[in-house]
């Protein structure tokens, strides 16, 4: 097999650590290639995406603001991608890419295998968003999403401490940037009541209302794992090699010089 050429599409791209993962991959797999970083300006993609088909890339992953333009600008689409009208993946094929959305079965696994309990209540509307709400369907669970403004017939975020009362217990999800910054506030209460957990796609061990809640004894899972999940299945498609995702975790804790499970940096996956 040749060199494979990878690399992920969004704005800003400087705290990623999707390199440190899919390096660990080719590692682990024996493959030779790289991953590179290729920031993109909001509303470049519909330049972009034909002249990096035609650069030759083996495959691409899409992250904000790009996810929801990636899936109308592909040749085809999974059905993930369909379903979650947003790409997360693209693989190159004979007329063009093919969009795929790797979320929705990285959330399935991390929502199951950390005891996360239905309904979803999930802060924000992008595309990461509606990779669990198409998660929700595949598991047959309840999803409401929020937006800041309430549009679209959503509801706003204000609304999530009354979604949380009614609902009575669940797994409240943060799929927007709140946490990039330590001291970002979060639309729901400090200390959440009984039956309710907290997953955060974003993975910034130093976000205090996060911290506030584990202190509190809420279950919280940080987005170090969902990031690790969906990229394996990415690197899947690109090379059809599964890989042990105990490498690429294990890669970033040495890379952001934390122990497992304390693992520092910020992107929504």
């Amino acid at each position: 097999m040749a060199d494979l050429r990878l690399g992920l599409l969004g704005w800003p791209l400087e705290w990623s650590l999707s390199p440190v993962i899919h390096e660990a991959f080719l590692r682990a797999t024996g493959l030779s290639g790289t991953y590179s970083l290729i920031p993109l300006e909001p509303r470049s993609m519909e330049e972009s995406l034909p002249r990096l088909f035609l650069e030759g890339w083996s495959g691409l992953n899409v992250t904000r603001p790009h996810k929801m333009e990636a899936a109308r600008l592909c040749a085809r689409l999974d059905e993930t991608a369909q379903a979650a009208g947003a790409v997360n993946t693209l693989v190159p094929e004979s007329d063009g890419w093919a969009g795929y959305n790797t979320d929705t079965g990285g959330f399935i696994q991390v929502f199951e295998a950390c005891g996360h309990r239905p309904p979803l209540l999930v802060a924000g509307a992008g595309g990461a968003a509606r990779a669990l709400a198409s998660a929700a369907r595949l598991m047959g669970i309840g999803c409401e999403l929020f937006d800041r403004r309430g549009t679209g017939g959503l509801r706003p975020l204000s609304a999530m401490p009354r979604a949380i009362e009614e609902a009575g217990g669940g797994t409240i999800v943060n799929a927007t940037p709140l946490g990039w910054s330590d001291d970002d506030p979060f639309p729901a209460p400090d200390i959440l009541p009984a039956g309710f957990s907290f997953i955060d796609l974003n993975y910034n061990p130093g976000w205090n209302y996060a911290a506030r809640l584990r202190r509190a004894g809420c279950r919280v899972t940080t987005g170090e794992r969902m990031l690790v999940a969906q990229a394996a299945l990415s690197f899947a498609l690109w090379t059809g090699r599964e890989v042990p995702v105990d490498c690429a975790l294990e890669a970033l804790g040495r890379a952001s010089g934390l122990q497992p499970g304390s693992r520092k940096g910020l992107e929504i996956s």
